[in-house]
């Protein structure tokens, strides 16, 4: 029920009281809708500020970018080369063009094994037999019982022999076995015999075992050795072989190869040691020939520092480098320091005569001298090997690098040229080479290798400097600021550029939030004849005022550069309608010559003392607005502090009529009673005078 209403209300008179009592109060109401007005209309004001508010900010966004100095240092890069090269640059890189060769990729050592006809072929195939237990001497002690037979096998497939020998009266000794074996019909071959068997003494225990081996001395399959029926007395078996390997400067690895290892074993065994150093091996089927099956051992991370050196193999499965062969010159004979190395001119083993092959053809023959010294050491003799080869290059005019080093795993010396060289040539085959026995090249060879091809390490040459790197990808430490990743082989130019886009988009952002902002004002700060309203800015002259600062700061002069000291000079114009166009042409074409103007125009100078730039004039003033306490802040605290007191004065308004409507309603209930009453007594008076009337 509405305050000041009274359902009842005029049902005893014919007074319309209840009419008349909400056409009283919608008259008093009259200033409360007024105040009510106003409260929307603030709240009107009070959004569209907000509105402007978030599109000065924009535009402050894209001023403050244009002060910051480090929104001028995007770079760009390109490559002429897709297929040689790619690269980036990070924020501030100099620019320039850079000649790029990539002379080679890095790539990861590798070896590769003679091949298997499976995966299940051994990889030690035994070819000695020794007896497990041992005796106390070789001619007493029964080791054969009498009738008892040893069987034994020699060779493989199809080929195999089979050779048994039965224990003699009262059985058989060690010395008896090694006759039995070597007079047995089944063993002889031609002349000579298939297997021997011999005894030795294990220097531990000092007891005696029999050995049997091919007399051939022969490896491989075709020389198996099996026990296929032992005596009671002991059971045989074969050595384990070793297999060992190192990478890069990585301790010796040696593995124990049991007997009758699968290749597919190997595999595993080298794979799950935890001393590998960063090696996998696989299995590769080359998909020809009866023995398609090869192991591939592979170096986890590519370059020299993960070169793969085999320093033991199996004796049944020779392994050959891949990658990275013919980058050593090893000699053929190892060197022992247990007495010093003494190299001296009056001894004539001083010299050695190589050629260097640059790709245009080997040099003459160059002489490097190994200065005269008592050499203590492996290292201390390579460091001055390589001193020689060094100097004696420079002489020449190459200025190659060299790097020997001593071996301690196999007591040789390796001589390696940095990878630049398309060959070197050292011709020990010379007697002027008087270097070569000491050094341990005693097979008087000529001995060729091939660096620039054979080299793990990627090349690159930029400006005419060659590098060399371990990786292909990621390289940092060439260009300043640059990475740079090695696709193939090539030439190709790297240009570093400004990256101008971004600058641009901030001052066409600009200019989009200005003229945002123009037609916000101008849309809602006058009157509109065609709906006889004003706008909900009209009576807020700041709004227009902060408009009017924002012109003056688009026409300032900054006087940091000659070139560029308006907003005039890249392309801006003002508009009679107060907003401002560009014109792109001319500010790219500023872009284009004057950046560097551009730049001191929006971030000002120091020099002297210094000028403020527009980035900074155009951020502070917006700031201002924007700021706690700032123009928009001040108007939107006042506009709140207007709708409080209105809200309050409505609220006492609306209670006040609330009251007083409730009294008059009760008052005007009173008047209907007593208009009902007064209507009664008529009614009666009435009633009386027309019975009256009658009776006359």
């Amino acid at each position: 029920m509405a305050t000041g209403t009274i359902t009842s209300l005029g049902i005893g008179s014919s007074l319309d009281l209840q009419g008349i009592l909400d056409s009283l109060k919608k008259a008093d109401e009259t200033s409360i809708d007024l105040k009510k007005t106003d409260k929307t209309n603030l709240e009107a004001t009070k959004n569209e500020f907000n509105t402007i508010n978030a599109k000065f900010l924009s535009m402050k966004s894209n001023a403050l970018a244009l002060s910051l100095s480090s929104n001028f240092l995007d770079r760009s890069t390109s490559v002429s080369s897709s297929t040689v090269l790619s690269a980036t640059v990070a924020d501030g890189t100099d620019t320039g063009a850079y000649s790029a060769t990539v002379n080679r990729l890095t790539t990861s050592s590798s070896f590769k094994s003679t091949g298997k006809a499976a995966t299940t072929y051994s990889v030690n195939v035994p070819t000695v037999q020794k007896s497990a237990n041992g005796f106390a001497d070789t001619n007493a002690a029964i080791v054969l019982a009498q009738d008892e037979v040893m069987t034994m096998t020699y060779g493989y497939g199809t080929n195999r022999k089979t050779i048994s020998i039965t224990g003699g009266s009262g059985g058989s000794t060690l010395d008896d076995i090694v006759t039995l074996i070597a007079n047995d019909s089944e063993n002889v071959n031609g002349a000579s015999t298939y297997l021997t068997a011999t005894t030795y003494q294990d220097a531990a225990t000092s007891e005696y075992h029999l050995q049997i081996a091919p007399t051939s001395g022969g490896t491989g399959e075709d020389n198996r050795v099996m026990v296929t029926y032992p005596p009671a007395t002991t059971g045989f078996s074969a050595d384990a072989a070793t297999f060992s390997y190192t990478m890069g400067s990585s301790d010796v690895i040696s593995l124990s190869v049991t007997a009758d290892t699968s290749l597919a074993a190997l595999v595993t065994q080298i794979n799950d040691d935890t001393n590998n150093p960063g090696v996998t091996a696989s299995i590769i089927n080359i998909g020809s020939g009866d023995s398609p099956y090869q192991l591939l051992l592979s170096a986890d991370a590519a370059g020299e520092a993960s070169r793969i050196t085999v320093t033991s193999q199996l004796t049944d499965l020779a392994m050959t480098e891949v990658n990275g062969s013919s980058f050593t010159m090893e000699s053929n004979a190892t060197l022992s320091f247990t007495n010093p190395i003494i190299i001296r001119a009056s001894d004539s083993n001083t010299d050695i005569v190589f050629q260097e092959d640059n790709g245009s053809g080997y040099t003459s023959d160059i002489t490097a001298t190994i200065a005269d010294g008592v050499y203590q050491t492996g290292s201390e003799l390579a460091a001055a090997v390589a001193a020689a080869l060094e100097a004696a290059s420079a002489s020449n005019g190459n200025s190659k690098d060299y790097i020997v080093s001593f071996n301690s795993n196999t007591s040789k010396l390796e001589i390696q040229e940095a990878g630049t060289l398309t060959n070197l040539k050292i011709r020990w085959d010379q007697a002027a080479s008087s270097a070569r026995d000491v050094l341990g090249f005693t097979d008087n060879k000529e001995t060729i290798i091939t660096p620039a091809s054979s080299s793990l390490n990627a090349s690159i040459t930029i400006d005419g400097v060659e590098y060399q790197r371990t990786k292909n990808t990621g390289i940092t430490d060439i260009i300043s600021g640059a990475t740079i990743s090695l696709i193939g082989a090539g030439t190709a130019t790297i240009n570093i550029t400004e990256d101008t886009s971004a600058i641009k988009n901030y001052i066409t952002s600009l200019i989009t939030t200005f003229n945002d902002i123009i037609t916000e004002i101008d849309a809602n700060d006058d009157y509109d004849k065609d709906t006889d309203t004003w706008g909900t800015l009209a009576k807020t002259p700041s709004i227009r005022s902060a408009k009017d600062i924002l012109l003056t700061l688009l026409g300032t002069k900054i006087n940091a550069n000659d070139n560029i000291t308006t907003y005039y000079d890249l392309g801006f114009e003002a508009k009679k309608d107060g907003s401002v166009s560009l014109d792109e042409s001319v500010l790219d074409s500023k872009i284009t010559s004057n950046f560097s103007d551009i730049k001191t125009f929006f971030i000002g100078t120091t020099a002297g003392t210094g000028v403020t730039g527009m980035g900074d004039l155009l951020n502070d003033q917006i700031k201002e607005d924007t700021q706690s306490n700032g123009l928009m802040d001040s108007e939107t605290d006042a506009i709140d502090d207007r709708i409080k007191r209105l809200e309050d004065q409505i609220n006492e308004e609306s209670d006040r009529l609330d009251k007083r409507y409730e009294t008059m309603a009760q008052q005007f209930v009173q008047l209907d009673s007593y208009m009902r009453q007064m209507e009664s007594q008529q009614n009666y008076v009435t009633q009386i005078f027309s019975a009256t009337e009658k009776k006359k």
